[in-house]
């Protein structure tokens, strides 16, 4: 299997390949009339949804092989965008066919001939897997993690990573690989992180969903950036392993859509039980969107622009409250939520240890490569002793029965997805997000408290700002209530497209 680093270089060899397959003797007129052609397809299928692209491959519609070459190259066309760390034509080809053949033969998987890319923080088998980093810059996996293999199983074409930041550590897009990952909406902005790339390829139209991992709102946070919708689940619906954080994660796997039935699609293939995984629960699915929004009527919810003490925008804090008084007008039923406690502390105090600890691990070569940031806050983990860990490991017990109680007369949360409004990339390929605080924990309050519960959480797009860039809202229900959240963000993503 050949594997390229950068979209570019793949583009080239891709396309040289593709034009021998295709070229008429003598001539490459045959070739250039069917790139032409891929280019209208891929242009077509820019907005069509996972299921509707899953249904053409089940009717002979169109094959695999196409879906695969339609996505080289919208891969190709959009590699300005930095999406993609590592693209592997030659395993995708191959995996198309095979799904080819599945499907003529009767035994398609839900997820079959879909191409799926995987954040670059998921071992992926035979395919290289960076974390960001150049400390694991030619690691080549030789067993999927766990929702990739979940993924897999279900039939999808993996042969696209995704960028990410180092360890996917904080909410950025570019990472000391040198590549810098930018929002389609806008190229001179972040598309957020640390699920980059995925955000980008999605919102781009290149797939029409990704998937990501969340450990404090980094599914959630891009896709707001970005205006697509981004999906937590609850924690142990997707697989996590191998991870050393096992029995007591806050880092939970994640897709990202176009919208929530893209969403709803594609967990049909990662939301399995996983016996490697102690953690995970089956999760009783309803593929199947719901198409009656009269349900709005007998559902309660409550409303923040902040949790804590954390910093948002204006702008973005007015968006969610205008959003809300929105949801009363339409018939919900608004309650009121107690001052939320500061989740900061709690945050750091669990996940530091947590990444010192799998730095400690790395062989000292691999320290040497490691960036700046990733130093600075294994040094910051130094600080916190066995007491103030295992008092955070207790408080977290408490926020979770806190919370609990907090929403007894409540079906759902809503509350901002983003601290800030996308920020500029530099020329140089820096991001200047404006720092409110040094803290990852307190900076994105909002989001990891729905990481330390492991409760399930959503954001769909809420609308622009007053200089058009996206503003999300997010949507959270108790845990083990995935598919009541996906039927709540349903409803509202039709209320919003109203």
């Amino acid at each position: 299997m050949r594997t390229c680093s950068a979209a570019s270089a793949c583009s080239v060899n891709w396309r040289a390949k593709f034009r021998n397959r295709l070229a008429m003797p003598d001539s490459g007129e045959g070739a250039d009339r069917r790139l032409a052609d891929l280019h209208r397809l891929s242009d077509d299928l820019a907005d069509v949804s996972l299921r509707s692209l899953s249904q053409m491959l089940q009717t002979g519609e169109m094959t695999s092989l196409q879906v695969f070459e339609r996505t080289m190259v919208s891969v190709e066309a959009q590699s300005h965008l930095g999406a993609f760390v590592t693209i592997a034509p030659d395993s995708g080809e191959t995996q198309a066919i095979e799904s080819d053949r599945r499907l003529r033969a009767g035994r398609a998987r839900v997820l079959e001939g879909l191409p799926m890319p995987i954040k670059d923080v998921e071992a992926t088998r035979g395919l290289r897997t960076t974390n960001g980093s150049r400390a694991f810059d030619d690691w080549i996996p030789n067993e999927d993690g766990g929702a990739a293999h979940a993924a897999r199983e279900a039939g999808a074409n993996i042969f696209l990573k995704t960028n990410t930041t180092e360890l996917a550590l904080t909410e950025q897009s570019s990472n000391p690989l040198g590549i810098v990952t930018r929002n389609p909406l806008s190229f001179g902005l972040t598309s957020g992180g640390s699920s980059a790339g995925a955000a980008a390829a999605v919102a781009a139209g290149i797939v029409p969903a990704a998937h990501g991992s969340d450990g404090a709102g980094s599914v959630r946070l891009p896709a707001a950036l970005c205006g697509i919708v981004g999906f937590k689940p609850s924690y142990g619906v997707i697989p996590r392993h191998p991870v050393s954080d096992q029995w007591g994660g806050r880092s939970h796997h994640g897709v990202l859509g176009r919208t929530v039935d893209d969403i709803r699609y594609a967990l049909q293939g990662f939301a399995v039980v996983d016996t490697r995984d102690p953690m995970t629960f089956p999760l009783a699915m309803d593929s199947k969107p719901i198409d009656d929004s009269s349900t709005a009527n007998h559902l309660t919810f409550a409303a923040l622009d902040t949790w804590g003490e954390c910093y948002v925008e204006p702008e973005i804090r007015t968006a969610i409250l205008t959003f809300a008084d929105r949801l009363v007008s339409l018939g919900f039923e608004r309650h009121e939520f107690e001052a939320t406690p500061d989740v900061g502390s709690i945050f750091e105090r669990i996940y530091l240890p947590q990444l010192a600890y799998d730095v400690a691990r790395l062989n000292d070569p691999q320290k040497s490569l490691l960036g700046d940031e990733i130093r600075f806050w294994v040094d910051r983990a130094a600080e916190i002793d066995f007491r103030q860990y295992m008092d955070a490991r207790d408080q977290r017990g408490q926020l979770n029965r806190w919370c609990s109680a907090a929403f007894a007369d409540i079906d759902f949360l809503v509350l901002p997805s983003q601290h800030v409004l996308a920020w500029p990339v530099d020329g140089d390929g820096s991001c200047n997000e404006p720092l409110h605080t040094e803290s990852i924990g307190d900076r994105l309050q909002f989001l990891a408290v729905f990481n330390l519960l492991g409760w399930p959480a959503i954001s769909i797009p809420l609308g622009r700002s007053e200089d058009g860039r996206a503003i999300g809202v997010q949507l959270v229900c108790r845990r083990g209530e995935d598919m009541k959240l996906l039927d709540v963000a349903t409803i509202l993503e039709q209320l919003l497209g109203a």
